[in-house]
């Protein structure tokens, strides 16, 4: 777990904001909202309140940003070291879930790369994981107690900035807290997988952190680290409805891509 005192200082947070996709997301109250765009500080700020988060490795930053971003930068994971580790909190375990952002990923991979983990895999297993998969594609994988469900997405490996989002609805819970479900996965607004009656185990019985950019979140040191670029990671605690995530998508093209 992550000392508090790494996380001691307030930062001023505010639901307005020039950039239209980051009004779009803040209006829709998400849990944590980590724009990756914090240079020269170990600290990524989250948007929306606490926690903050801690850069580890060495992340860089590109001033390749998404389409319409305010910010001069976004985040540049190496997938050899680079990540960001959120200490544990609650809200970012709900029942009714939504994980999305933005990514540009290049090039193959031999394993797993773990965009956004909070899990755990030792013992019981617990927790969600959105990967790119060593082929390239999109997953969410959801712990059901035992082992892995698993919902599979279309290629996302591209030299542009692509939008993704992950969603768990809840529609009932069975024995030793086993939640059944519905999981969609949305890639640039548009709904490109669902599975009815997914499995999952949501981490509250154990001390984990979240991590953007490495997974194997039950272990000290990281796996499944991701190559690439993210920007504008949040978790909400509530499923967002497909309009939601299109509206979103739809306020960051507006205008053509900002490169500077």
């Amino acid at each position: 777990e992550i000392a508090n005192t790494e996380f001691a200082r307030d930062l001023p947070q505010s639901n307005k904001s020039r950039d239209p996709y980051v009004s779009a997301v803040l209006a829709d109250a998400p849990a944590g909202f980590w724009r990756l765009n914090d240079r020269g500080t170990t600290l990524a700020r989250n948007s929306a309140g606490r926690p903050h988060g801690l850069y580890r490795g060495d992340v860089e930053f590109t001033t390749r940003v998404r389409p319409t971003s305010e910010s001069e930068y976004a985040a540049a994971f190496d997938g050899i070291n680079d990540y960001i580790e959120v200490e544990r909190d609650e809200k970012l375990n709900a029942e009714d879930c939504t994980i999305e952002g933005w990514i540009r990923v290049g090039g193959r991979r031999r394993d797993f790369a773990s965009i956004v983990t909070s899990r755990n895999d030792s013992g019981r297993t617990a927790g969600y994981i959105v990967y790119v998969s060593p082929a390239g594609n999109l997953q969410l994988w959801t712990g059901d107690g035992s082992q892995w469900a698993q919902l599979d997405g279309p290629y996302v490996v591209s030299d542009d900035w692509r939008h993704f989002a992950a969603t768990f609805q809840r529609m009932r819970t069975g024995a030793g807290g086993v939640l059944t479900g519905i999981a969609c996965l949305y890639l640039d607004g548009e709904l490109v997988a669902r599975r009815e009656s997914m499995s999952y185990v949501p981490l509250t019985e154990y001390t984990r952190p979240l991590r953007i950019g490495a997974g194997a979140t039950e272990t000290p040191q990281p796996l499944y680290y991701f190559s690439g670029n993210a920007s504008d990671v949040a978790v909400f605690a509530h499923a967002l409805t497909g309009d939601q995530i299109g509206s979103h998508v739809q306020s960051a093209i507006a205008r053509p891509e900002t490169t500077r």
